[in-house]
């Protein structure tokens, strides 16, 4: 992207130094006694079906939002930063059903496949 190329040594130093700072995160969290599946927790569909209720029910525009937002992410089966960079151009009809392509995902960075819904 920047035109510039690493040199070999860089590369190993810093995968050595990115790998180093995983472990070194890893072991606070164990020491610390903090939580070690932040974010790897499944919302169950009885969750979900409660909260959609209630923020259905709620007043004013943020619980408007925030019911589309969690029903988007939940039918889409997304993470939540994908949803959050959504713009309309990005949705489609096809017969009866609703095409979404993500600009990138966890899983293609450089947004290589967004023409894949």
């Amino acid at each position: 992207m920047s035109g510039t190329e690493m040199s070999d040594n860089f590369k190993k130093n810093m995968n050595q130094f990115l790998s180093g700072m995983k472990r070194t995160v890893a072991k606070a969290k164990a020491e610390s006694g903090e939580s070690l599946d932040e974010g790897k927790k499944y919302m169950s569909f009885e969750v979900y079906s409660k909260l959609c209720d209630l923020l259905f029910i709620g007043e004013g525009d943020d619980y408007l939002f925030a019911h589309a937002f969690l029903a988007l992410e939940w039918n889409l089966l997304s993470r939540s930063d994908n949803c959050f960079a959504l713009y309309l151009n990005h949705v489609q009809w096809a017969n009866d059903s609703m095409v979404v392509y993500f600009g990138k995902a966890k899983g293609d960075q450089f947004g290589e496949k967004s023409c894949e819904p």
